[in-house]
């Protein structure tokens, strides 16, 4: 929508400095803002499907992300490619396998 100035002209369109500005602006505070949403829901998906599983402390927990890099590659993952992260076993693995896997 353009501002008084560039309406009484007869422009859709702002081009004097200030609205440009001010549109770079608010184009940037508004990208800032959906990152960084979009980041926070990440986060709490991530937090959340993993912090039912019993026994998995921050330490395994970084260990899974730094391996698989996200909760889908995780759930995929065969019991001998979790097996692999430091900090899991065949079994913590098979059960961690088991947990992911079975229905909402």
């Amino acid at each position: 929508m353009p501002c008084a100035k560039c309406a009484s002209a007869g422009l859709n369109v702002c081009t004097t400095n200030v609205c440009v500005a001010g549109s770079a602006r608010a184009v940037s505070a508004h990208r800032f803002a959906n990152t960084y949403n979009a980041d926070l829901r990440s986060k709490k998906i991530r937090e959340s499907v993993l912090d039912d599983f019993p026994g998995l402390g921050p330490k395994r927990r970084a260990a899974l992300f730094e391996h698989f890099s996200s909760i889908e590659k995780l759930r995929v993952a065969t019991v001998e490619q979790i097996a692999e992260v430091p900090g899991f076993g065949g079994k913590k693995a098979a059960e961690l396998r088991d947990f992911l896997r079975r229905p909402a």
